[in-house]
Formats: structure tokens, sequence, C-alpha cells
């Protein structure tokens, strides 16, 4: 069953799609709050900056979820993806002409958590018209596994680049990554009219 549903070409876009938002989501947050950790020295700023990035998915959860059952997901989660490379690229070039600020950083941690708010509901729920009913279970579970591989990764992913190349290269790697990802859910086959029992 595994081999079939990696056969399907829509659902292995849709994985790899859906690791990399995350692991850019969460790696973006972690950064960032480790940004700010340098350029203040306080940790209690820097534990700000993880708290901003958490509280949008439980004010918008609800809601959030009500929207990517009543519009099209499809168009929910590129539309995201494109917000959010468009505005990480303004961010990176932005940067040429000075770091960003504290409260930049917060405003950039505040939009992307909220998006990603409105964009994990919509990610989720797609399976079911990517797969057909038998392959579900198994495209389910292979997507809850890349989930939680993924929130392991993102804090490595973050610091080792962040590192290295600094907070400038993850604005751009993360517009870029995000743009991709658009390209490839608009390549994807998604039969919105499927409905399982």
């Amino acid at each position: 069953m595994t081999v079939k549903v990696f056969q399907n070409r829509s659902f292995v876009l849709y994985i790899l799609g859906s690791t990399i938002t995350l692991i850019g989501d969460q790696a973006l947050t972690i950064a960032l709050a480790l940004y700010m950790l340098k350029l203040t020295g306080s940790a209690a700023q820097f534990a700000t900056v993880i708290a901003i990035g958490a509280f949008p998915t439980m004010v918008f959860g609800t809601i959030a979820g009500s929207l990517a059952d009543r519009f099209d997901k499809k168009i929910i989660i590129i539309g995201l993806d494109i917000f959010r490379g468009v505005l990480l690229t303004v961010i990176f070039l932005k940067t040429f002409i000075s770091q960003p600020s504290e409260i930049e950083i917060y405003f950039v941690v505040l939009i992307i958590s909220i998006c990603e708010s409105f964009y994990i509901p919509a990610d989720a729920s797609i399976i079911p018209n990517i797969l057909d009913e038998d392959a579900l279970i198994q495209g389910n579970t292979i997507s809850s596994m890349t989930t939680q591989i993924s929130l392991v990764v993102a804090p490595a992913v973050a610091a080792m680049i962040y590192g290295i190349l600094g907070i400038s290269f993850i604005f751009l790697l993360d517009a870029i990554t995000f743009l991709i990802i658009a390209c490839s859910y608009g390549i994807c086959r998604i039969e919105t009219s499927k409905k399982y029992k």
C-alpha cells in the first residue's frame, strides 16, 4: 500500500510541500527568536517571540478549520504560500538597508503565524481530495509522521542555518521555498468533489 501511495504524484508533492512548509514556519520562528536574543540579550524577548509564534493557532484554530471546510483548500494553500513568500522577500530586501528591528521581528512572526493557523487545517484536510478511499489511512499516517519529524528537525535546521549564514539568508530561503511550494501545489491534481463517509 505504501508503494501505491507514493506512486500518486499529487500525494508526493503534497507531502513534500507540507513538510517543507512546516519546517520553514517553525525554523523561521526559532531563528527570529535567536536573532532577538542576540539583538537584545534578553531571554524574555526570546520567549516572547516563541509565544507570539504559538498564539495565533490557539486564537484562530476553530475559525480557520471552518473556513478550510467552506472554501477551496487548494486556493487557500497556494494563496498563503504566495503571500508568505512575497512578505519574506520584501523583508529580505529590506535587510540590505538595515537589520530587522524588534518591532519588525514581532510583526513578521505574528503575520507568519496567523497564516500558518489558517494553512494547517486546509493542508491537513486535503488528503481525501488527493487519495482514493482505500489509501486514506496510509496517507494520513505518513502525513502525521512527517509532521512529527518536521517539528523535531526544525529547531536544528534553524540553529544551523542562522548560525552559519545569518538571519537574512533565513528570510531568503524561506521566501524561495514558499514560492516553489505554491507552484508545486498548483500542479497537484486535487479533486474537490471527493467525499468519503
